[in-house]
């Protein structure tokens, strides 16, 4: 193993290990700055090593956030809480560079989906607990924060595992470790996606389990629709893609059976479904409002900019609005705080992913990017949560070739150079060739030897 195999290892192995340390992180209360100091190592990975295209689409979005702090600066003043804000949202870009970079170079990053189980299996059972103790609390965060580093950061150093909330009537809702109800469900939803396939897997099996129904209890108490919403849409597209992998007949007969009965319910249960929508925002008043004024305000400012090449950088506070402006959406706030340039390099990122899931036959990258695009239209992608580490899964899976939906076929080996993968500096000697285990040749369907492209190539 020479030094740039070693380094690829050491910080994917370190990557896995910080998530699945999360858990004592937030115990701590310092899970707030969970991503900036993954981001310590990441930026020193990206400047010693070759980075993919698929890497510098990530990267472009946190420089373009990063330029575009003068702008805000001088528009809204300094604020310090806002400023971290800005950096730790800038240090999840970094960070997620980074692990699509190792991806290419290391199979550490095989086992992310176990540390995502961990930390959604934890935060399960500290919302049960909670839930048997209460009205008493648990006595962590162990440490709190000052409101001077901003609300998001202040807010993991309470306890919410287990509060009063509202839906309709006074009920129960639960934040688990991630500041905020929304937050925990995403993650849990994430969590259902990465427990599944460690249920097939033997020595894991207990894991998955208790990753799964950790991760249900985290979004029957989290009450987001949002969550429910990108969940529900991200498991049928993923079925749907994965049918259509197992059989294109089947695939056809249910995609016309589906589109029928939708167009029947949607003539004959039209108002019925109207009537639906607004008795559920009833039950959380100000929701379309809040987030119609949110989003107004947004655009008023995005005008004022003559060409929104760059944004604001940061998203100010105002009074007569709920939350911040630019929130509740990752593509206006993108828009809002890294300009044209930033909600681009977003979106081909998400598009490069997508389209190498589908080139790939792969229904499980593909369900867990429809989940991320889905949150990225409805909440945020930021700090707050490890909802961006679901690219990164999807992603692995992609270079793994690895169809984890029952019935999918069997693993195949990743190639040197994946789509958009550096080329290894590495030589084939006699000697290595001697020492590698014999390859099954047999054609994988729709791959060919730099990841994708015409069938029945190697």
């Amino acid at each position: 193993m020479n030094g740039r195999e070693s380094a690829d290892g050491f910080f994917g192995r370190f990557a896995v290990a910080a998530v699945a340390a999360y858990p004592v992180l937030w115990v701590l209360g310092g899970a707030g700055a969970f991503w900036i100091l993954l981001a310590i190592p990441a930026v020193v990975y990206l400047l010693q090593n070759r980075i993919p295209a698929v890497a510098w689409l990530s990267i472009s979005v946190a420089l373009c956030l990063l330029l575009s702090w003068p702008i805000g600066i001088v528009q809204f003043g300094f604020q310090a809480g806002r400023s971290f804000s800005l950096l730790a949202n800038v240090a999840v870009w970094l960070v997620v560079a980074a692990l699509l970079s190792v991806a290419y170079r290391s199979a550490a990053l095989d086992r992310m989906r176990e540390s995502v189980a961990i930390v959604c299996a934890v935060q399960g059972a500290l919302i049960f607990v909670s839930s048997q103790v209460f009205p008493a609390r648990l006595p962590i965060p162990i440490f709190g924060h000052s409101e001077q580093l901003g609300a998001g950061f202040a807010a993991f150093g309470r306890n919410t595992l287990y509060q009063p909330g509202w839906l309709g009537e006074i009920t129960f809702r639960s934040a688990g470790i991630m500041a905020q109800p929304t937050w925990s469900g995403a993650i849990a939803a994430i969590g259902i996606a990465a427990s599944v396939p460690l249920i097939a897997q033997r020595g894991r099996r207990v894991l998955g389990l208790l990753g799964v129904l950790g991760s249900f209890v985290a979004i029957d108490l989290a009450l987001s629709r949002s969550v429910s919403v990108c969940l529900v849409l991200a498991l049928v597209v993923g079925l749907v893609v994965h049918l259509r992998n197992r059989s294109p007949l089947a695939f056809f007969t249910a995609v016309t059976l589906g589109s029928i009965g939708i167009t029947i319910v949607l003539i004959t249960k039209w108002a019925a479904l109207v009537e639906f929508v607004f008795d559920l925002n009833a039950q959380r008043a100000g929701s379309l409002d809040a987030r119609g004024a949110i989003y107004s305000r947004t655009l008023e400012l995005i005008a004022v900019l003559p060409i929104p090449i760059l944004g604001y950088g940061i998203k100010p506070q105002e009074s007569d609005l709920v939350a911040s402006v630019a929130t509740h959406s990752t593509l206006l706030g993108l828009l809002f705080r890294g300009g044209v340039l930033a909600l681009a390099a977003f979106l081909l990122l998400c598009g490069y992913i997508l389209w190498a899931a589908y080139k790939a036959r792969n229904g499980y990258a593909f369900g867990i990017m429809v989940f991320v695009l889905g949150w990225s239209v409805l909440e945020d992608l930021d700090p707050g949560h490890l909802v961006p580490l679901g690219l990164v899964i999807a992603w692995v899976s992609i270079l793994r070739k690895r169809e984890v939906l029952p019935g999918a076929a069997p693993e195949t080996e990743a190639r040197s150079r994946p789509l958009g993968g550096p080329r290894s500096r590495l030589r084939s000697t006699p000697a290595r060739r001697s020492a590698q285990p014999v390859r099954d040749r047999r054609p994988v369907r729709g791959a060919t030897r730099h990841g994708f492209g015409r069938r029945g190539a190697w």
